[in-house]
Order: C-alpha cells, then structure tokens, then sequence
C-alpha cells in the first residue's frame, strides 16, 4: 500500500474459528493493511503478531535468497499463484495431518533450522575466502621475497 493513497477505516468481527480463513483472505487481497487495536481480543492480538511474524520471515528469506549469490549459484525464482499456494498448502496439511496454521509452524520451524544453518555455512565462507586472501598475499611475498634479500645472502 502506498503512503499517497487514500485509506479507509473498517473494523471487521469474526468469531474464534473464522479469523485465520478471514486473515487469509484479506492479506490476499493485498490491499489492506491490518492494525491492532489496544482493545482487542488475546486472538486478535495473536492474528496480528503472526501477520507481522510472517512480514519478518518473508524479509528474512529475501535476505537469504539475497546471500546465496555469493555462493556463484542464484536461489531459483518461485512465484506461485494463490491458487497453486492454496493447492499446496491444503495438500501438505492432509500430508501430516495438521490444520494450517500447525503446519505453517512446522515450515517455519524446518527454515528456521535451514537458515541457521545457511548462516554458519556463509559465516565459514567469508572466513574461507580471507585465508584464501591471505595465502595469496603470502605467496606473491615469498614469490618475490629474492629481491629483498642481500646479494650475498646464505
């Protein structure tokens, strides 16, 4: 949503059961922006923290999707409709027997463990490259270092 729109104020009531199928169906739109109210429910605040949990984990993949060029291989592009992500997310939920939001912890949780680990493999890799800096200075030293030496050296 862009600042210089005009936005409007709506206040939408659901019972317990209906809220995660609503939240799914506004944030699709992708022309609302979701507020919490200091008045709302322990489940309306929950809804809202699991949005802006999501907003996180989607900015933590871009930034990994982002990191992975300096491994020299580009993570593969996935752009999937919302009818194919619906597809696959009712599809993997009958897989393990979870309603949505329990296999979406269960994903969150499986990338968590993959980006930590992406994480100390990158953090090995800048350490891999400054010794491979380092070995290359040392050798472009000893590869010269004849010059230095007195003439009458040994």
């Amino acid at each position: 949503m862009f600042r210089s729109e005009d936005v409007a104020l709506y206040s939408v009531t659901t019972d317990g059961e209906n809220v995660w199928e609503l939240l799914n169906l506004l944030g699709n739109s992708q022309m609302v922006m979701i507020e919490q109210n200091a008045s709302s429910t322990v489940a309306e605040k929950g809804s809202v923290a699991k949005i802006r949990r999501l907003e996180e984990w989607k900015q933590r993949l871009d930034a990994f999707q982002f990191k992975s060029h300096k491994f020299g291989k580009a993570a593969p592009q996935l752009t999937l409709s919302l009818a194919e992500v619906e597809r696959l997310v009712d599809e993997k939920a009958r897989q393990h027997g979870l309603r949505q939001p329990m296999l979406l912890e269960k994903m969150l949780q499986k990338a968590d463990r993959k980006i930590k680990y992406f994480d100390e493999c990158h953090a090995n890799f800048d350490i891999i490259l400054s010794n491979i800096v380092d070995l290359v200075k040392t050798r472009a030293v000893l590869a010269n270092i004849y010059t230095l030496m007195p003439k009458n050296f040994g």
